[in-house]
Parts: structure tokens; sequence; C-alpha cells
């Protein structure tokens, strides 16, 4: 160690010692908020004996961390308002952990409401506030459901929209009701007339012959004393013909309302053959299959007005059928409620022919579209097309498409209840004079995270990249999964899925969304460990080993993201059955990977997709290369997930695969004579940097070539696709080449997201050429390089849920500034730096109880300032090493101002 650094490490110490004298004089400042269970603030239906609960510590001070906590757990609010636990009391536990801690209290009943609070003591062990209350209930856990599955029989009507309802009577006024619905399909849940709230297209789909979904919703203030009307409305969605599971031709229901009087007496309300039943003016356009999504005829003549209020009269409506439904696992739907999060108008209406007339939104979305009719002629019909693209002539509908027939009165509406469109424009038909926009809105529909990140840099282009990357991903997440397109085929692919997942789990708050999708996984597992492409899986789908490695991936990802080791617990041998496939069946006398047979569950035996011209399968090499590299990446991935369950044997065996594998792939494809792999592509030469096939003696030789691709042969684009997006710009990023990422990025000419804007996208394409779909999955993994690679936040995988992270930012030269917010479980991080006259300024939040391992784009210590200060005054920043051209520090809790003297290149 040189003097210097030496130096600045004895005066951190003292200033270390002289910064705690200091905070013990003065006051702490230190809060708990943010409580959850389960990712959730109030769930009401966690299903699990074992619950997880979080908080975040918040302080101002530098330096601020957690050093010991004190959870209580409480059955009702007077028991914690006198700072009581009686189900769980932690007692002090000397810990730092503040996110996933697994309830060890009391058992857990069904359907209990539980209470609790939080304190914690600082590092100088001085103890705060408790923390506001927060409530979570239980859900159904192995309890029997009360009650049958009801629905409307076909001799009476269509059974796909059908209207149920029962009248029950409560003996007096309840403390608390909750309902809960198990619905094969969609429903909308109505007491007393009304909506119970605003929930859309729920429940998300699911393997219906292995599992269905449950939701509850609190209905206390819907209810009184005396007659209460349960309603409810069935769609059929995703339970139709010809998927697993489905039985009945029409959506079916179970449920039940528990009341709770003010003397702890409960009652259970429950459906049944003394329910009725009617058909809706809702029926169905097309089969809900892969681009025959179609829509919904509205027939106005046929509405039932306050067909759930208590008065109404039901004496023509039929008994409900009761089907008989396969046993299989019923679990409550982990992802938030689906919700209209976003309402627009039209920005333009255009005559194209008489009577039609196309309204343009101006942005591309996924959801319902919502039409106000005061002048309609009775039985006059109106079609609608729903398209995403429009060249002037053709608008591209996939198939989406709505019909209402008037009844001939003011104030009738047509609008999506039980399908959802992906669209920008509507063609309107049927209408002699032009509509006008204030009748019109569209209402974007997605699961209900939060959003988490936001970016902006000095480069306009990067910043609509990153908006429209952003934007595109809500619009692919509804229903508790994400789907490649929302209207021509609504899947949720793997590949797609892998490759967006660190990009989609940084924007957004998406750890209860994976762990719904990953049942589906689960559930789709075919008994010799084989995975389809897509899960839920209804029916077949192209891919190939990268679109099953999700399993494996995605896991990791929430582990690393969000801290959540139970995704990998509950995962994990679901990811050894289908690493042993390929082990045992399909890994040839070579030890290579090189084919394997098409099911009718899993198609092709796909490389990369969607390349710039659409050449994958011409490149053989090329996609053996590409799939064994996939293999050691999810050998790698489970030699890490068997480290962090504890599994040594596991974590060995793995190891030995990746690296036999390593070694075989290196001398079977690699080209000693032109210095590359395989067909040569970018991929080719990216995938085996990524994942540690190329010896460290040929890594720079290789790293050449993959530059000489990209800026010779491609003037500078990328000539990759699905798969080849994340591997190329995780590889160039950890090679210390952003300035190559920053090339292909920033491009407006073809190949890439510029080009797409250029030619007046507004969310991503499946095909860079922008053929097929203008919503979809293919390109969004770009998203994480905006804060990994310019902005510089990165987590830390032996430290997950960003308890520890990496501060590394990147301004490859190009750049004047770059501002990034990412909220994480343990507080929001900032980084936000700019070059005034060659001096690089850093502002850095590091949330509290988390530490920083910040670099610095300089070789020398000295050089640094902090809010002006030289390094070794700051007690809570310490030296750990330096590189040729960074120097790293440890950096506690805090908001810092670094600068240091940089060139910038032109």
């Amino acid at each position: 160690m040189c003097k210097s650094v030496l130096l600045f490490v004895l005066s951190s110490f003292f200033a270390l010692w002289t910064g705690i004298n200091a905070v013990q004089a003065g006051e702490m400042g230190m809060q708990v908020q943010n409580l959850r269970c389960e990712y959730h603030e109030v769930p009401l239906h966690v299903d699990t004996h074992y619950p997880r609960l979080s908080w975040q510590v918040e302080s101002t001070r530098r330096g601020a961390a957690q050093s010991a906590f004190q959870i209580l757990v409480a059955s009702s609010p007077d028991i914690l308002a006198r700072e009581e636990g009686d189900l769980w009391d932690t007692r002090k536990v000397y810990a730092d952990t503040s996110n996933m801690v697994p309830y060890d209290g009391a058992p857990l009943s069904p359907r209990t409401a539980c209470y609790w609070i939080v304190r914690v003591w600082d590092e100088l062990d001085q103890v705060t506030d408790w923390s506001a209350p927060a409530k979570w209930v239980t859900g159904m856990m192995e309890e029997a459901w009360p009650g049958d599955y009801i629905a409307m029989n076909p001799v009476d009507g269509n059974p796909e929209y059908p209207l149920l309802r029962k009248v029950i009577d409560l003996p007096r006024e309840p403390v608390a009701a909750r309902a809960y619905i198990n619905a094969l399909g969609y429903y909308e849940l109505y007491l007393n007339g009304d909506k119970v709230d605003d929930h859309v297209l729920m429940p998300g789909p699911s393997q219906f012959n292995e599992r269905s979904l449950y939701v509850v919703h609190d209905v206390t203030q819907h209810l009184k004393a005396g007659d209460n009307t349960f309603g409810l409305w069935l769609g059929r969605g995703w339970y139709t013909e010809e998927f697993p599971g489905v039985v009945h031709p029409g959506p079916v229901v179970r449920g039940f309302i528990e009341v709770t009087y003010h003397d702890g007496e409960t009652q259970l309300f429950a459906t049944g053959a003394d329910w009725k039943a009617h058909p809706s003016h809702y029926s169905r356009i097309d089969r809900w299959f892969s681009h025959q999504y179609g829509g919904e005829a509205v027939d106005g003549r046929a509405i039932l007005p306050d067909w759930a209020a208590v008065d109404h009269d039901d004496s023509s409506w039929y008994p409900v059928s009761l089907p008989e439904i396969p046993p299989h696992t019923v679990s409550a739907m982990l992802a938030e409620p689906n919700r209209a999060v976003r309402t627009m108008q039209p920005q333009e209406v255009i005559a194209e022919n008489d009577g039609v007339w196309l309204v343009d939104f101006g942005t591309n979305l996924a959801g319902t579209f919502h039409m106000h009719f005061d002048d309609l002629m009775p039985d006059q019909e109106l079609n609608f097309e729903f398209g995403d693209q429009y060249d002037g002539q053709k608008l591209e509908s996939f198939n989406q498409r709505g019909q209402y027939i008037a009844r001939g009165e003011s104030g009738e509406t047509y609008e999506n209840r039980f399908n959802y469109h992906g669209f920008r424009y509507v063609r309107i038909s049927g209408m002699e004079n032009p509509p006008q926009p204030e009748t019109i809105t569209a209402k974007l529909v997605r699961t209900d995270y939060e959003v988490l990140s936001s970016f902006s840099c000095s480069n306009d282009l990067l910043n609509r990249i990153h908006d429209m990357v952003h934007y595109t991903l809500e619009c692919l997440t509804l229903g508790g999964y994400q789907v490649d397109c929302p209207h021509a085929e609504r899947l949720g692919y793997g590949g797609d899925g892998l490759a967006s997942t660190p990009t989609a789990m940084k924007m957004h708050g998406m750890g209860p969304l994976y762990a719904n999708w990953m049942a589906h996984w689960r559930d789709s597992q075919r008994p010799d460990g084989g995975l389809p492409h897509i899960a839920p899986n209804p029916h077949s789908a192209g891919g190939g080993p990268y679109w099953c490695s999700f399993v494996i991936g995605a896991p990791w990802e929430a582990y690393v993201q969000y801290g959540d080791q139970r995704m990998l617990d509950e995962n994990y041998s679901t990811m050894q059955n289908w690493l042993d496939v390929y082990v045992a069946e399909y890994k040839e006398d070579d030890g290579l990977l090189m084919g394997w047979p098409n099911e009718y569950y899993r198609n092709w035996y796909l490389g990369d997709w969607a390349r710039p011209h659409r050449n994958e399968a011409e490149a053989e090499r090329s996609v053996h290369l590409v799939n064994n590299c996939v293999l050691v990446q999810s050998f790698d991935w489970m030699h890490h997930i068997a480290q962090v369950l504890g599994n040594p044997e596991d974590a060995e065996r793995y190891a030995k695969e990746r690296d036999a594998l390593r070694q075989r792939i290196q001398e079977v494809f690699y080209d000693a004579e032109r210095n590359t792999y395989a067909d040569d592509t970018q991929l080719d030469l990216a995938y085996p940097l990524l994942v540690g096939v190329t010896p460290s003696d040929l890594r720079a030789t290789i790293l050449e070539r993959l530059e000489h691709k990209i800026l010779e042969e491609h003037d500078g684009h990328l000539d990759v696709g699905l798969v080849g997006v994340p591997i190329l710009t995780t590889a160039l990023r950890e090679s210390g080449r952003n300035d190559l990422v920053y090339a292909y990025t920033s491009k407006e000419t073809f190949p890439g997201w510029g080009f797409m804007l250029a030619e007046g996208a507004t969310t991503t394409w499946e095909h860079w050429g922008g053929h097929r779909s203008h919503i979809h999955n293919c390109y969004n993994s770009i998203g994480e390089w905006f804060y990994t690679g310019i902005a510089g936040i990165r987590p830390k995988e032996t430290a997950p849920g960003y308890k520890e992270f990496i501060l590394s930012p990147d301004h490859m030269g190009r750049l004047d500034w770059a501002r990034a917010q990412q909220k994480t479980a343990h507080g929001t991080i900032e980084s936000h730096w700019r070059i005034e006259n060659d001096v690089f300024h850093w502002d850095i939040r590091v949330p509290a109880n988390t530490v920083a391992e910040v670099h610095l784009p300089t070789a020398k210590v000295s050089e640094i300032r902090e809010s002006g200060e030289n390094l070794e005054q700051i007690a809570t920043i310490t030296y750990l090493h330096d590189t040729p051209d960074r120097v790293v520090l440890r950096v506690a809790a805090g908001q810092y101002h670094f600068t240091v003297g940089v060139q910038k290149n032109n």
C-alpha cells in the first residue's frame, strides 16, 4: 500500500471516530417507513404460514444504518396499540436485515388479520420510534372452499358473459366483510348494484388443468343490515375451448363473502344452487386464440338495468348450473390487480369514407376503448376495428374487433369489459356524423405495480428510447405476467421475458408479477422435465433453450434485484428437472447440445430471433453455439443459486458442468484462423465473452473482432435480435466498452431503436424493420443499460436487493450529463453526473442502511473531492482499491457531491 493511501485510511478511521462522537451528541433522525408484507402494503390474500416482512430505514444523516430490529405482530389493533405482540414479539434482534424477514410467530389461521409495527436501533444503539402500524390478512391457505362452482347453463342462453346474482340477508350491520372469488375466466363483483372496486380483467390467466386463482376484496363499506345483492358478471377470457383444463362452454366461478359483526360472530354467504343466472348484453367475437382474440359485441337493446340491485325482478332468471371442475390447485393471485392507470383522448379523428372514421390516440397502448353516444337510432349498428399501425389506407388490426347495436336512447356506451386490445387507431364504421373526441377515451390497463425508476441525459434520442422502452413494458404486463404482444399472441414467452427481465425489474416493481408468473411455469413443466416456450401454456409456440432458461434466469434476477430468495427456493426443483433433460437426453457423444425434437408444446430450436434480416435458420453453427452458451449460463446461475440455498454439492456439480461445457465450446466453435466463433456474428462473439468460454488470453482479440463487426462491418449498428441485444450489451458493458453500446443505441438509421422512433414508433416493435407487431417485447432489454451503463447503478449479487450496490457511471466521452433514480427494497438510489469545464461533478444518494461501492473516473485518490473536502476528512468514505482508470471507494449511507478532473472526448 502506497504512503498516500495509508495516510488516507488512517485519517478515515480518525474522522469516523470523531463523527461518531458528534452523532452521539446530537439527534438520531432515523425513521422506519414503508412497511410491506410479501411486497404489498395491505395484502388481503397472504397464502403462506411464513410471510416475509420488509421495511425501510429513512435518515438524512450520513452513515445511518440499522444494527438491530424488533417486530410486534398482534391479532388486533388494540393489542398492538399497547405495544404488545400476542402473535409475535421478536424482542431485540441484532441484525441489519430489513428486507424479506420471515414471520416466525404463533401459527396463523386462514382469513385472519394480522397487525404489525417495527422499530430499529442504529449503529450507535439508539432506538427509533415505532413505525406506523401495518396489516396483512391471511388467505385461504389449505382450507377447503365453501360453496360450489356455478355457471350459466348453455340451454338457457349464451354462457360466455353471464350475470349471476343472489340476495343475502344480514341480521345487523357488519364491522368487517371480505369477498373471496375464485373465477375460471374473468369476473366483476357487484354488491347492491355497484361494482365494488376498480379492478379490470381479473383474475389473470393460469394453467387451468393445474391451477386457478382467487382474489380477495374488502367489501365492508358495500354491505348493510337487511337484504343485499351479491352479484357476479363473468367473462370467458382465457377459459376457452381447446385450452388445458377447460370443461365448460363458459366461465365458471366459486366465491363467498365472510361477514364479521361487532360481537365477533362471523357468517358466510357462498355460491351454490340457489343462485340465478341470465345472459348479459355482451357476446364474444372470434375464438380467443393467437391472432384471433377478436373482441366484444355489445347489444344495447338487451341491457338489464340495475341487474345487481336488491329490488331487481329476477323472477325470469334461470337456475345456475353446477359444473364439475376437475381437482386442481387454487391459490391467491400474487400480483397486484389490473387497473386502468392512464386515460387518453383522441389526438385526431380522420374521415376515411362515408360513415367510416379513424380515431388516432397518438400512441400505442394495451387496454380498453370507451365511447359515449347520445344520437344513435334504434338498432343502429356500429363496428370497430383496432390496430397498432396505419399507413393511410390499411389498418393492421390482427383481427381485433368490436360491435355495438343501439337501443336508440341518450347515454348509451360501448366499452370493453372482458377483452382488451393493443392499438393506437380505432376505425369506426356505421356513423353518419363524425364522432366527437370528447366522447371517446382509451385506457391503459396493466398490473398495478409501482414504477421504480427514471432516467434522463444530455442526448434526447437516448431519453426517447428509454421512455419508449419504459412505456412499452407497461403495455406488456397485464394479468400478472408478461406477454410478447397484447394483440396478436398475448403469450408469456420465456425468451422475450428473460431478455427483458433485468430491465423490467429495474424500471418497475415486478416481484409479485414474477412470483405469479413463475407458478405458471411450474404448472407447465412436463413429467420428464421438459418445458414449453410459453407459460401459461395453452398451445404450441416456437423458441429454443434460451426461452426455457427463463425458469432459472428470472428467479435469479428477482433474488438479485429484490432480495427474493423464496423465488429461488420455490422453483429450484423446476430448474433442476429442466437441466436434467439436457444432461440426460440431449447431450450428444461430443458433449454438446446439438438440437432437440419438436414437440406440440415446444416447437423450433432457435438461437437468436428477429435479427435485422431474419436469417436465424441460415446460421446453423451459430444456433448451436448460442444454445450451448445458454446452458453454460444456466449452469452458472445454478451454481450460484445452489450456494445461496445452502446446497454445496449441487453447487460443485453445476460448476463442473459449466466448466466442462465452456472448454468443449471453445474446442468446437472457436476458429483460430479468423479469431472468431461459429458463423462470426456479433452474438457469436459476445456470448462466449459473457459466459466465460473465451480464455483470458483471447478476450482482447475477440473484443477487437467484435468492435470491428460493429463499427466497420455494420457501420456502428448492431446485428442481433431478441436474444442478442441483452447478451451483446451486457458483454460490452462488462468489458468496459459502453462506447460501442452508445454507438448502436444512438443511431437513427436501420436497425435500431432510433430508426423505430424516426418511423413514428411510440412502442417498440417485433422486428427491426417494422413488420408484424408494433407493440412487442423483442428489444426492450436495452433499457437496463441506461441505468447500469450510463448512470452506473448496479446490484451486487452478494448483497441482494441493493443492500450493497455499485455506482460506476460512464460518460463515454459523448454525454454532458445523466440523471437516474431507482427505488429499491432499501430506499431510493440516485446518480446524477455532469461535466463542466473538464470537471466531473457527481451527486449520489446512498439510502440509509446500505453501502455503495463507488467507482470514480480517475487513477488518483488525491484528485477526488467530496463537497470540496479531501476524502481523508470524510468519515463515511473508505478507500478500497484502484485500477488504471478508476478509484474505488466504499461509501456509507448519505448524500454526496464528488468532483474530479476528467477529459470529455468529442
